[in-house]
């Protein structure tokens, strides 16, 4: 092979090394997931559960969204104070020792996990206003930021 062939060969080869590099860096540093999860009624029960309705626990990371969707009932959800500490506040009132969010029946309340969230193991509540009834998740309902 000459010379002129060979910085060819070695010219592509690094151009797709590099770009494959950078593909695998920029998808891996940019992505974040969007954890959707649904409050409703099994059987006398409300449940916080996912798209499978499983009752597990919220594992989410830094930047993640977290979606809830409200089915069967309007709700109210109460973080404790920290709130500005793990998750970005959309609408909703902070009284100092709580955030709390209403949800419409049919509606949904998305929360970022901040990027400089403490891991951890973070309970809320969810208010179910048709029953006045607390829905239970993981019994409380919990967010478990990163390995923890």
């Amino acid at each position: 092979m000459n010379s002129k062939k060979m910085s060819l060969v070695l010219a592509a080869f690094l151009f797709v090394v590099a770009t494959g590099a950078a593909g695998i860096m920029t998808a891996d540093s940019n992505y974040f997931a969007n954890h959707q999860f649904t409050i409703k009624k099994m059987g006398a029960k409300w449940f916080v559960v996912d798209k499978d309705n499983k009752k597990e626990p919220i594992r989410a990371n830094k930047a993640d969204d977290i979606t809830w969707t409200a089915d069967g009932s309007d709700l109210e959800f109460t973080f404790p104070a920290e709130i500005g500490k793990y998750l970005q506040k959309v609408d909703g009132n902070y009284d100092g020792s709580k955030y709390t969010a209403k949800v419409e029946d049919g509606k949904k309340l998305k929360l970022k996990v901040k990027d400089g969230v403490i891991d951890g193991r973070y309970e809320y509540e969810v208010l179910v206003l048709a029953d006045s009834s607390q829905a239970e998740g993981s019994s409380p309902p919990v967010i478990i930021i990163g390995g923890s």
